[in-house]
């Protein structure tokens, strides 16, 4: 009797688990909404999924680390979705150092900036590393969220900022980008 009890309570906790799992997974599908993304790393440690970034200079791709920034990978796939960084402006452009963009001030009201989305993980800065801004440590509540490229490596960012992507495509692209050159269109591809 105690061996039946066991494998009906153990395979109710399966069961739950697996309902769980859908859940969660249907819960995250509908936050991407209009298309599922492939999140699942490769053996570069990237994303199926990529953002392909069209400039006014060309254009350049970015992958995404899903499993090592997940929640920062999403929002900026929500935002992509919802065209918020298209027709942006470089807002920042340091040679040797970074790129910084986001989206138009008519987009920023209601898109909140990259609160909470904290994800210190073991990426380093390198060349073509893609992170969230912050200020002086802390989040933006009430600015517009705007993401960050190295253009060299920055080993005093480390741990102290979100990476969650990388250039893999097109760098010549981002190394010609200067303050205020229009960021097209973000689009993104499987």
């Amino acid at each position: 009797m105690i061996k039946i009890l066991v494998a009906i309570t153990l395979f109710y906790f399966s069961a739950c688990q697996k309902i769980n799992t859908l859940q969660n997974k249907i819960s995250r599908d509908a936050i991407t909404k209009e298309l599922v993304w492939d999140m699942d790393m490769n053996e570069q440690g990237y994303s199926n999924t990529k953002a392909v970034v069209h400039t006014i200079k060309g254009s350049f791709t970015m992958k995404f680390y899903s499993l090592l920034a997940p929640k920062s990978s999403e929002k900026v796939i929500n935002l992509i979705q919802k065209g918020y960084f298209d027709g942006g402006n470089v807002s920042r452009s340091f040679k040797n150092y970074i790129l910084q963009f986001g989206g138009t001030n008519k987009r920023a009201s209601n898109e909140g900036a990259f609160a909470n989305l904290f994800e210190f993980n073991s990426i380093q800065h390198i060349l073509g590393s893609v992170g969230l801004v912050i200020k002086d440590g802390k989040n933006w509540e009430n600015e517009k969220p705007e993401i960050y490229i190295s253009m060299t490596t920055l080993p005093h960012l480390d741990h102290k900022f979100t990476v969650f992507a990388q250039v893999t495509e097109g760098l010549d692209v981002v190394e010609k980008l200067k303050l205020n050159d229009q960021i097209l269109k973000i689009e993104l591809k499987n």
